[in-house]
């Protein structure tokens, strides 16, 4: 049986703004507006996300966060199947989670975890198109998302998780953990219940570990500069 991952390419795509913009950027090999459709398009889930499709038919997921994020990318034929983005929190006025939790609530769960605004980054949008949801594609993104936070020196990861398809259960197991004290937050949005979570990145899963160090050398991080 051919492996479903066969012919894919993996990319990381620096921030096309602000401050994570660097000289030493590779140019997009894929565009924002690219992104946001493929995301868009899968996020609408025929139907029961409807923000994701526009007035004209189209798809479309255009966040605000995405010219500071790191976006991990798996591509087949030159097309986006995966991605998912990190960004890290000294890049940004605001990020998902804080909208979430309102300014002085975040602040105090960074203090309460032990961790500082510029040792921070946030993980969303991990969108897999459909037809290749059976493998492994949304771990390996989530191990590359891992191998880039610990390629930039950062110390601690944190997601608002869906919890309806039981995301939640996932993320577990790859070394995350709800945030002490934070119930679910309700999203119509995405039509699911969000978690908070964080990672220590120093301490991924056991069975992860061997994914980010393969990651790591896919993505060529070992002789990336930062």
């Amino acid at each position: 049986m051919k492996d479903p991952e066969d012919h894919l390419s993996w990319h990381l795509q620096l921030p096309t703004g602000g401050p994570g913009e660097s000289f030493l950027s590779p140019r997009s090999c894929v565009s924002l507006g690219e992104l946001s459709e493929m995301r868009g398009r899968s996020l609408y889930a025929g139907g029961r996300r409807p923000a994701f499709r526009l007035d004209d038919e189209a798809f479309a997921d255009p966040d605000h966060l995405d010219p500071y994020a790191y976006q991990v990318l798996a591509l087949r034929a030159g097309s986006v199947i995966g991605c998912c983005r990190l960004v890290p929190l000294v890049s940004v006025s605001t990020c998902g989670v804080e909208a979430l939790l309102g300014r002085e609530w975040f602040n105090q769960m960074l203090s309460d975890l032990n961790t500082k605004l510029y040792q921070t980054c946030e993980v969303s949008r991990l969108v897999v198109v459909p037809e290749h949801r059976n493998g492994i594609l949304g771990l390996r993104l989530g191990a590359g998302i891992w191998a880039t936070a610990r390629w930039l020196g950062l110390c601690t990861l944190i997601a608002a998780v869906g919890t309806r398809e039981h995301q939640d259960l996932i993320y577990m197991r790859a070394g995350g953990r709800p945030v002490p004290g934070l119930g679910l937050f309700p999203s119509e949005l995405f039509d699911d219940n969000l978690r908070i979570f964080y990672f220590d990145i120093a301490r991924p899963a056991k069975t992860l570990r061997p994914l980010i160090d393969e990651m790591t050398v896919v993505m060529k991080l070992e002789n990336r500069l930062q």
